[in-house]
C-alpha cells in the first residue's frame, strides 16, 4: 500500500494503527484511515486522491444538487443561486446567479457543456408545477455574452440576473435547473446539470 506523509501538525491525534484521522486540506474536511509508524502518521495516497477528487486543482468535491447560496461543482464549473425576486413592474421572476471556472485553464462554457444559447438551459419550477423559461430574446443574447462565451481564467467568475417570463407573483419558484451536457474529455461528472432548491438557503 502506498502512503503519503501528511505531518502531525496537519492531522488530529491517532494513537492506534488504522484509526480514522480527521484533517483539513485546502479548506476541505476529510476523514481518512491512518496508521502510525515510529510516531509518524501516514494515510493512503489512493484514498486521499479519491476524497479530493476535483480536476485541475479545483479543490472541491463534485456536487450538483444543493440550496440557495451554496456553491455547487460539476467537475468544471462552480455555480450558485444567490437570490430570487419578483419583478412587479415587468411581472417576472428574476434569479441572481454566479458561475466560476473550477479548473486550472482559461475557458468558456458555451458549446463546451453549456448550450450555445445559455438562456435555453435555465428552467424554473414553481409551486404549481409550471416550468418557466427565459422568454426575452434580448436577455438570451445577453446571457450568451455573460455566461456562454465570456473567457474566464482559472478561479474567475461571472454574475447574471436570469429573467423568467410568464410567471405569477403568487406562484413561487421552488427549484432552478441549469442544464449541462457531460462532454467527453472535459472533466464533467456523470450528471453535470445543476439543481438548486429555492425553498432553502445556506447561511
Amino acid at each position: 500500500m502506498v502512503f503519503a506523509v501528511l505531518g502531525l501538525a496537519a492531522v488530529a491525534s491517532a494513537t492506534m494503527a488504522f484509526e480514522k484521522t480527521k484533517l483539513t486540506l485546502a479548506g476541505k474536511s476529510l476523514s481518512l484511515d491512518s496508521v502510525q509508524v515510529k510516531g509518524e502518521t501516514y494515510v493512503s495516497l489512493t484514498q486521499l486522491k479519491a476524497q479530493m477528487g476535483a480536476q485541475g486543482g479545483a479543490n472541491q468535491l463534485a456536487g450538483t444538487e444543493g440550496v440557495m447560496n451554496e456553491w455547487l461543482f460539476n467537475g468544471v464549473w462552480r455555480f450558485r443561486v444567490t437570490k430570487i425576486d419578483w419583478n412587479a413592474e415587468d411581472e417576472y421572476w428574476v434569479a441572481s446567479v454566479e458561475m466560476r471556472n473550477g479548473t486550472n485553464k482559461t475557458r468558456h462554457a458555451g458549446g463546451q457543456g453549456l448550450s450555445d444559447y445559455p438562456g435555453q438551459a435555465f428552467h424554473l419550477a414553481t409551486e404549481s408545477g409550471d416550468n418557466l423559461v427565459v422568454t426575452s430574446v434580448s436577455a438570451g443574447n445577453e446571457l450568451q455574452d455573460i455566461l456562454g462565451y465570456k473567457e474566464l481564467a482559472a478561479g474567475m467568475g461571472t454574475k447574471a440576473d436570469i429573467p423568467f417570463g410568464r410567471g405569477k407573483a403568487t406562484d413561487k419558484p421552488t427549484k432552478l435547473i441549469l442544464e449541462f451536457t457531460a462532454l467527453a474529455g472535459q472533466g464533467y461528472v456523470k450528471d453535470p446539470s445543476f439543481r438548486v432548491d429555492l425553498t432553502k438557503s445556506k447561511e
